[in-house]
């Protein structure tokens, strides 16, 4: 059941976020794009969301 509740987990994140960052939860796969684009708008919330995120959560 745990593995079936993470699949579904990542795939509303992605449904939910997807219209705004095209689905990508990694920061290291934004970062090449936003290298060769270079678009640093809002790239550092790639970085410190997950960071604040495991803070609160912990």
């Amino acid at each position: 059941l745990a593995p079936l509740l993470v699949g579904l987990t990542l795939a509303v994140n992605i449904l939910a976020i997807g219209s705004y960052t095209g689905g990508s939860l990694n920061p290291a796969r934004s970062l090449g794009p936003a290298i060769f684009a270079h678009q640093w708008d809002d790239h550092f919330v790639y970085w410190i969301g997950p960071i604040v995120g495991a803070i609160v959560a912990g």
